[in-house]
């Protein structure tokens, strides 16, 4: 990193969360009489191979119409190393190469806004698809990382007053340490990356949730008027051995995302249980099954509304008490307890990763 220190429709209407709801209600409907809605780039991936090189990236010239005081970046990534700074997205204009920079710093996720960094203590994963949500807002400060469907940071005061600017170039794979150049080797991101979409709004915690929810293999998206989308960033120049590769979903996926448990009309899935040990979810119960966790797990789904269960005492059955959850946010440390999320795009993913 090179540091000193530490719209495609600008005037659009900015929706609520209600009105966006409805709107993926609407585009369900319509899923449903016609068929799924395929944006050009459904099941397009990005691939940035090893070994480390200075060639490989993708490049997209001024992908904004308008400065950005406001944004939210989602995207599905996969990356093969965390040992040191790479950053899956270089975002640099004439004077600033740090204009946004998104990614690892060994170990910890960093974002720079104008030279100036944000770290969360979150430690991305090697070679685990992870959904990540960021948003941010220029007057106060505020920011919100989302990894996987959970609020995992927040903090205030970040690039306060700062504007993302226009005229600049994108970069996927390298990072820019002068603008669209000065890449090093060591510095270069490997993996692949998919689905990345930014609009010029910070979201609610709610409207993340919409998103997440989509799904890896989901069609919503697109619903949602993202100021730059993956459409879009896949009509870059690829450079090297970047290349784009056809993704795990067919085309039954388009409109079936990551309903959380009991939302989708699937039967019940036990092998979609996403297990935590040691992990408390801080959600309010809504009740609680005495003696299995089996049991409780499929009580869980037949609510609608429950998404995971906390459990104590599992090595006990006459004492294992499970908790129903309707949600995973600001999971907490308790070695008494064992967690499970119903998560079953999460498990389809790590499928795909081991065939891949």
């Amino acid at each position: 990193v090179s540091t000193q220190s530490t719209g495609e429709f600008p005037n659009s209407i900015q929706l609520s969360s209600t009105q966006l709801n409805l709107k993926m209600i609407l585009v369900g409907l319509v899923v449903a009489l016609l068929g799924p809605i395929y944006s050009d780039a459904y099941n397009n991936i990005l691939s940035l191979p090893a070994p480390e090189n200075t060639e490989n990236y993708l490049l997209l010239d001024d992908p904004f119409q308008a400065p950005l005081t406001e944004l939210t970046m989602c995207a599905w990534y996969r990356q093969a190393y965390n040992d040191t700074g790479r950053y899956f997205l270089s975002y640099a204009v004439p004077g600033s190469s740090n204009e946004l920079l998104i990614g690892d710093a060994g170990g910890e996720l960093r974002i720079y806004m104008d030279d100036k960094s944000w770290t969360s203590s979150y430690d991305p994963q090697e070679n685990v698809w992870t959904h990540i949500c960021w948003t941010w807002q220029s007057e106060t400060g505020n920011v919100v990382l989302q990894i996987d469907g959970v609020v995992v940071d927040e903090d205030s005061d970040f690039a306060t007053g700062e504007t993302v600017r226009t005229g600049g170039a994108m970069i996927f794979g390298q990072e820019q340490d002068s603008f669209k150049g000065d890449f090093v080797k060591s510095q270069s991101w490997l993996g692949t990356l998919y689905n990345l979409n930014i609009w010029n709004r910070a979201m609610s915690k709610e409207d993340l949730n919409l998103v997440y929810t989509d799904g890896f293999c989901g069609s919503g998206i697109d619903s949602m008027n993202p100021t730059l989308s993956w459409d879009d960033i896949m009509t870059g120049e690829l450079k090297g051995a970047a290349s784009v590769i056809t993704g795990p979903c067919s085309d039954d996926d388009a409109d079936d995302g990551a309903p959380p448990c009991g939302t989708d009309e699937k039967a019940h899935n036990p092998t979609c249980w996403e297990q935590q040990d040691k992990v408390n979810f801080n959600g309010s119960p809504m009740g609680f099954i005495q003696g299995d966790v089996d049991t409780a797990k499929a009580a869980c789904f037949a609510t609608k509304k429950c998404i995971a269960i906390t459990c104590a005492n599992i090595n006990k059955p006459k004492k294992t008490k499970c908790y129903l959850k309707t949600s995973v946010d600001k999971p907490k440390k308790d070695k008494g307890k064992t967690s499970w999320h119903y998560n079953c795009k999460k498990i389809e993913q790590l499928a795909f990763n081991k065939a891949n």
